[in-house]
């Protein structure tokens, strides 16, 4: 950092604070021209003070006054000596936007032209600052948890600063993510010039597995599942009530033939005692085809009211899966019925 000589600095820094008006501020800054006179002059005391101990090496001191003379008093001078005060401290992206600052600021009267060069050497130290300064890239690695967030520092980045080269300071950096299912932190030393690009990611003992993931116990709309989505209740009514309709109507159609074939054989509600044996088999197919309507209304009735009530479930293991029952049905020429294994 260039060298200027404290009597000279000391004398420019003295006829801008002593000139009654010295410059048109941004709208949003406070005019010189109202600043009272008692700000005046503590300006121009912590000013000296400032400067002076930027000389002999004290750069928290000088940037503390500097600051304070720089609030008091929007003008160049004493913002360019504030923005160099930070570059010492290594605040380097403090310091390039002060340059700017002090370039935008509007001398219009006093020491004009002192005002004038304290911009020209802003705006030359900012460039050759800028060319300085480091960068850096912050990311969070692909297949992280949706929630982690990303800080510099202990100052989060928000999700549009992500993945951006950055300016940023020399020095110390502590880079942190921050997710439910835990923290990471990296330490990293940043130099002049240096460009580096870090992606976060936590540890792979932190990393949930997709599995893990918490399943809502509730949906808008219950009545619309997959098969994963229902209990062993469900289909278990749904495949006693499939199964009771099947036995139903096969023994329907059993007794209707063995119907037909009394009525040829018997006259009205009388047999020959050759066809009790029938006449007992159709009896015994009509109970068991009403009774297997009923089951099935049932079943399939359970299965309904079920699929309307029941909050939607995502079991897709093996295990769900072996919980379904499986049924079948059998016939021969003496008997029939449903088998089948429940677990």
């Amino acid at each position: 950092m260039p060298k200027l000589a404290l009597s000279s600095l000391g004398l420019a820094l003295l006829l801008t604070a002593l000139a009654p008006s010295t410059l048109a501020a941004e709208p949003h800054r406070a005019d010189a021209a109202s600043v009272s006179d008692a700000n005046r002059s503590t300006a121009r005391e912590l000013g000296y003070q400032g400067v002076a101990a930027l000389e002999r090496g004290d750069a928290a001191e000088a940037s503390d006054k500097l600051e304070r003379a720089f609030a008091l008093l929007q003008v160049p001078t004493l913002g360019y000596w504030s923005a160099r005060a930070l570059v010492a401290k290594g605040k380097w992206v403090e310091a390039a936007e002060r340059y700017r600052l002090v370039a935008r600021l509007r001398p219009t009267e006093g020491d004009v032209e002192g005002q004038r060069k304290a911009q020209a050497d802003a705006e030359r130290e900012r460039e050759s600052l800028e060319a300085r300064l480091p960068r850096l890239e912050v990311s969070i690695a692909a297949g992280q948890p949706a929630d982690c967030t990303a800080s510099v520092n202990d100052e989060p980045l928000p999700p549009a600063a992500l993945g951006v080269d950055r300016p940023m300071n020399p020095g110390k950096i502590r880079l942190q993510l921050r997710c439910a299912a835990g923290d990471d932190e990296q330490q990293l030393e940043l130099t002049e010039g240096q460009r580096l690009s870090k992606s976060l990611q936590l540890k792979a003992a932190m990393v949930p597995e997709p599995n893990d993931a918490a399943v809502p116990t509730s949906a808008p709309d219950t009545r619309m599942q997959t098969q994963s989505g229902h209990s062993p209740w469900f289909w278990v009514s749904l495949s006693v009530g499939g199964a009771g309709l099947l036995t139903g109507a096969v023994a329907g159609s059993m007794s209707s033939y063995q119907h037909s074939h009394l009525q040829t054989a018997c006259s009205g509600l009388q047999c020959e005692p050759e066809h009790y044996a029938e006449l007992d088999r159709f009896q015994t197919t009509r109970l068991v085809s009403t009774l297997g309507f009923g089951v099935g209304l049932v079943g399939l009735g359970t299965a309904g009211w079920l699929l309307w009530h029941e909050p939607p479930r995502r079991d897709t293991t093996a295990q769900s899966r072996s919980q379904v029952p499986q049924l079948s049905l059998y016939t021969n020429l003496t008997s029939f019925g449903v088998q089948g294994i429940f677990r």
